[in-house]
């Protein structure tokens, strides 16, 4: 979600959330839009304050456009081809563990016991089912950081192939890579010494600013 709005602000600085969900709303990309709506709800901040100086801009700001509408088209189109690609990977990526789950009856203690220790939980995926495992860790992936599912993936699936010969972690470690590309540009870097600028003046300690402040390095766990 960071990465979104540093994607997009890279080209739009003074856009908002606002801006970004009117502009998918105007593509009809209703899925993207509720995804991004449901994961600003789950990491709203607990003031008020800091909640208004993320998604709000000053009243005395006039209402940003894009330069553009090539620019426009080329964010949209790059964040709407990803989350796609990841759709349909996951679909894939569920079907393999299903099958080998079939085929294993000890898969489901082994991924747990994996997940425990990966994510350093000691009870969250107690006598969870497969789908059940899976809800419970939706929320520390994305489309954009996806390595909980490349690495789980690599542990658990390598060498596995449906019947195009499309073998899945290889697939996944590809479009990581097109993923990483977009995290790691120097447009969010920017982005991140920018807001610095922008809100010092409105707040004295830019410090202990979790919602503008990203580590993009490794999201769930920075």
């Amino acid at each position: 979600k960071s990465v979104l709005y540093s994607k997009w602000l890279s080209v739009a600085p003074k856009a908002t959330w606002a801006d970004v969900i009117n502009a998918l709303n105007r593509r009809r990309e209703n899925k993207l839009v509720q995804d991004i709506r449901r994961n600003l709800q789950k990491s709203a901040p607990r003031s008020a304050r800091s909640y208004h100086a993320v998604t709000t801009r000053p009243s005395s700001q006039a209402e940003v456009m894009f330069e553009t509408a090539e620019g426009e088209k080329e964010i949209l189109d790059t964040l709407i081809g990803l989350n796609k690609s990841f759709a349909s990977l996951m679909r894939k990526v569920r079907t393999a563990f299903d099958e080998k789950e079939t085929s294993d009856s000890k898969l489901l203690i082994d991924i747990t016991r994996w997940i425990e220790a990966y994510m350093n939980w000691s009870d969250k995926l107690t006598n969870a089912s497969l789908d059940e495992t899976f809800n419970i860790i939706h929320p520390f992936y994305d489309f954009i950081d996806c390595r909980l599912i490349v690495d789980m993936s690599e542990a658990f699936l390598q060498g596995f192939k449906f019947s195009d010969e499309l073998n899945i972690v290889s697939v996944l470690q590809q479009y990581q890579e097109k993923a990483d590309k977009l995290r790691f540009s120097a447009q969010v870097k920017h982005l991140n010494e920018s807001l610095k600028k922008v809100y010092k003046k409105h707040m004295l300690d830019t410090s202990n600013m979790p919602m503008i402040l990203m580590t993009l390095h490794n999201p769930w766990h920075g």
